[in-house]
C-alpha cells in the first residue's frame, strides 16, 4: 500500500470563521445565507457556541438560511432544532 502525501489545511481557532455569510445571487437584502467554511462543521455545535450572535444577526437582517450543512437524519435535525430554540 502507497500512501500518497497530502498539504494540510489550516483551521481557524475562532468558530465564526467556520461559516461564512453572505446573500443568495441577485438578492441584496434577505435571507443572509449561512454556509460551512470547510467540511465537517457541526451546525448545531457551532450555533450553541455563536448563539448571541445568530440573535443579534436574526433580529437585524430578519432571516437566515443555513446552507450546505452536514444534517444525518432526525436525530441531528431535532437536535439543531432543539439548540436553535434554546431547549
Amino acid at each position: 500500500m502507497k500512501f500518497t502525501r497530502t498539504e494540510r489545511k489550516s483551521i481557524p481557532v475562532h468558530t465564526r470563521e467556520w461559516v461564512q455569510q453572505g446573500h443568495l445571487p441577485g438578492y441584496a437584502a434577505l435571507p443572509v445565507v449561512m454556509q460551512p467554511a470547510f467540511d465537517q462543521v457541526n451546525l448545531s455545535a457551532w450555533i450553541e457556541t455563536n448563539q448571541h450572535e445568530i440573535s443579534e444577526r436574526l433580529y437585524k437582517e430578519g432571516g437566515l438560511l443555513f446552507r450546505g450543512f452536514a444534517i444525518q437524519g432526525n436525530d441531528d435535525f431535532s437536535n439543531l432544532l432543539s439548540v436553535l430554540s434554546n431547549d
